[in-house]
This record gives structure tokens, C-alpha cells and sequence, in this order.
């Protein structure tokens, strides 16, 4: 039987992106082995059909199992895993443990694939908590360290997969990668997903919402200032929110402070099986991240998720977005990220019906952005580096 280790630093299967591949790979005939980082509330081992979960730094102090390149513990356990286990092929999620994946699997002359879904050293340079001491401020903007991981990884791995356009570019044109060694995979949903969901929007649509962490390179305060305004305007509008992370307490003073608090909706932390509930909820699905290197080299899976609910979608100017919205008539592209144009943009649509926008989503999820196509071009661009035997 083929086999698939699946290095990732976080705690599985908490990554969507890991548990998808995770099940494509399974039901394509793969083993897989997951080797993740243990935490406290988990078992060093899990065994399932086809499954295995290995996890590094079993019973240590977190520190210990810091997942990056050099520390010698997660070296090992790769080395160990491959031994044990003898995978047709390595992919790592990130480019953390990357460099470390393709220098220990190529002894073993095995290839090695990168899971690339973001521009990684641009995201920790907004994150606030690497922009509030000195020392991770050098660190990450100055000398750059993510930079290096990243510029290492890639010089290092067989192939890589992104999740847009936007993203190959930049890696041949920084690194000179082989255009033909880069993958586009979305993170889209299944086609089932579109079970039990409201579909397509009120006429007028009057509830604005958005779903995920609310962090700074993905921020949605602006667009929360931009409602508030349009709040005075048009009695009727409401925001939906689901979702904590670092910008959460700044978003709920906005909020509390405001002559409109009743029509915004905070639900703070939420479950993935709760998301059918919010896009429900919502008319309108909301991506209004300010253009930056980290957002102008990704697509946000929520997109898929407003897809799959057939909801018309508030676009920021950012370059895979807008690119996106040129392709699918599937929404609307802001002009900049301003509270005023925001507010603008939602009271236009507001008094709008958008019909068409709403139909055009629910049929690229149906005949284009689904997990169905996406995990096919996965298993093709998979299949390509494995020898058979």
C-alpha cells in the first residue's frame, strides 16, 4: 500500500486544509500518518483504518517540541517515521518544518512536497504579537527569520501547493521555482456542504456577515466602523460576526460603544459544524481585508463558504479577489478599505438585489469550486511524484 506522512505543526485535526487532504489521500487507497505536535489533552499515538496519528514531544514542556526546522526533536521524529513507517512520499504543511522534511526525506530519496496555502512570513509581520516587543520585532522585520525558512523550504522541496494564482507567481518570481512543480488546490468545501443552508440572500438583503479568526492581517475592524455608519443611515442592516482571535476585544468595544450594538451579532469562539447555522443567518458574505502581502497571495476558504451558500460577496481590493470577482460576477470589489467606503458599498447593496451575483456563487460551487474538483487535482499532482513500483 502507498503511504503519505503528513508533517504538520499544529494539533490535528484542528486545520480543515490537513483533515480534507487527510480523507482524499484515505479514500484514494493511501495510508496516511499524521506526525503532529502533542499537547496536553492528547495521546502520543492514534490508530484508525489507514490512519495514524504520531505526535513529537510526547509529555514535554511545549518548548521542547517548537515546531521549526533546527530542533533536533522534530528531526528525529521524522527520521524516525520514515523508518518505521516507509512513506511513498513526504509532505509537509508550511514552511516551518519544511526545510527539515526535504533534507531528511531526500536521504532517504524520497520526494517532498510543501502545503503552502499562505504567504507565511507576511502574515507574523501584521500578527500584534510579533509586533509588540523589541526583540520579535527584530526578529521578524528586520532580520527577517520567517523570510529565511521560507527562501530555504522552497529551494529545498519537489513541489509545493497553493491555494491561488496569485501565490505561483510570486514563487517563481522570487525563487525561480519550476512553474510546472506548483499545484493550485483551493480549500473548498464538499459538495454536500450545501445540505441545510439557507441559500441566496433576502431582497433586499439586510444582514452583512463574516466567519473566521479576526486577526490583523485578516482585520475586520474597518468594516465594522464602515457598518456603524451605514447603521445611521439605514435602520434596517445587520452584522453577523462569528469569530474571536487578537482583534476580537477591539471589535467588541467598537461595538459596545456605539449607538448600534442591537444590530450587530458577536457569537465569539464557534464550532466548524455550527458554520451551516451562520451562513444561514446571512445575506450578504463579507471578505474585507486590506490589500497586503499577506492577503494579496491567498484566497480566505470563507469565499468557498459564501459560495457554497450561494451568498453575493463584499470584496476588498486585494489582487486573487479581485481577479476573482473578474471570473464570476460573484459579488462586489471596494474600492479601498476605508470606513467610508465601505459604508458606501453597504448601503448601495442594501438597496440593491442581488439576484444575479447570488446565482453566479451557488453555481461556481456547484461546477467549479468544490472539493470534488480540488482533491482530484490534488491526488493528480500527488501521483506525479510517486514512483510506481
Amino acid at each position: 500500500m502507498k503511504s503519505i506522512l503528513y508533517i504538520f505543526k499544529g494539533k490535528y485535526p484542528w486545520d480543515i486544509r490537513v483533515d480534507k487532504f487527510t480523507k482524499s489521500f484515505i479514500e484514494a487507497g493511501f495510508q496516511v500518518v499524521i506526525l503532529s505536535r502533542w499537547l496536553s489533552d492528547l495521546t502520543e499515538t492514534d490508530k484508525s483504518e489507514n490512519l495514524i496519528i504520531k505526535r513529537v514531544g510526547f509529555k514535554l514542556p511545549s518548548y521542547f517540541s517548537l515546531p521549526v526546522s533546527n530542533n533536533p526533536i522534530w528531526k528525529k521524529a521524522i527520521k524516525n517515521a520514515i523508518i518505521e513507517f516507509t512513506p511513498s512520499i513526504i509532505i509537509a504543511r508550511d514552511i516551518m518544518l519544511a526545510e527539515a522534511s526535504a533534507d531528511i526525506g531526500h536521504k532517504f530519496k524520497l520526494p517532498v512536497l510543501m502545503d503552502m496555502a499562505e504567504n507565511y512570513p507576511a502574515a507574523m509581520r501584521e500578527w500584534k504579537k510579533y509586533n509588540k516587543t523589541l526583540t520579535r520585532r527584530f526578529i521578524v522585520h528586520k532580520l527577517k527569520i520567517p523570510d529565511l525558512f521560507e527562501r530555504n523550504s522552497v529551494s529545498k522541496v519537489d513541489g509545493i501547493i497553493t491555494v491561488c494564482q496569485e501565490q505561483n507567481q510570486r514563487l517563481i518570481d522570487t525563487y525561480d521555482y519550476p512553474k510546472d512543480k506548483i499545484v493550485v488546490v483551493h480549500n473548498t468545501p464538499y459538495k454536500e456542504f450545501c445540505e441545510n443552508i439557507r441559500l441566496g440572500t433576502a431582497e433586499p438583503p439586510m444582514v452583512f456577515g463574516h466567519h473566521g479568526n479576526m486577526t490583523a492581517e485578516k482585520s475586520v475592524i474597518n468594516f465594522v466602523k464602515g457598518f456603524l455608519i451605514a447603521a445611521a443611515q439605514n435602520k434596517n442592516i445587520k452584522l453577523f460576526l462569528a469569530g474571536e482571535g487578537e482583534d476580537y476585544d477591539e471589535v467588541k468595544k467598537l461595538v459596545g460603544e456605539s449607538n448600534y450594538k442591537e444590530r450587530v451579532v458577536l457569537t465569539g469562539e464557534y464550532k466548524y459544524d455550527e458554520i451551516k447555522k451562520i451562513l444561514s443567518s446571512i445575506d450578504i458574505g463579507v471578505i474585507p481585508y486590506q490589500p497586503n502581502d499577506f492577503n494579496n497571495y491567498t484566497i480566505h476558504n470563507k469565499v468557498f463558504d459564501f459560495f457554497a451558500a450561494g451568498k453575493p460577496i463584499i470584496y476588498s481590493p486585494c489582487k486573487p479577489l479581485i481577479r476573482l470577482n473578474q471570473e464570476t460576477d460573484s459579488g462586489f470589489i471596494l474600492e479601498n478599505t476605508e470606513p467610508e467606503t465601505i459604508s458606501k458599498m453597504i448601503l448601495k447593496i442594501s438597496e440593491s438585489n442581488p439576484k444575479k451575483q447570488a446565482e453566479n456563487s451557488f453555481n461556481l460551487f456547484k461546477n467549479k469550486y468544490n472539493w470534488e474538483i480540488d482533491s482530484s487535482n490534488l491526488l493528480k499532482f500527488i501521483n506525479s511524484f510517486i514512483k510506481n513500483d
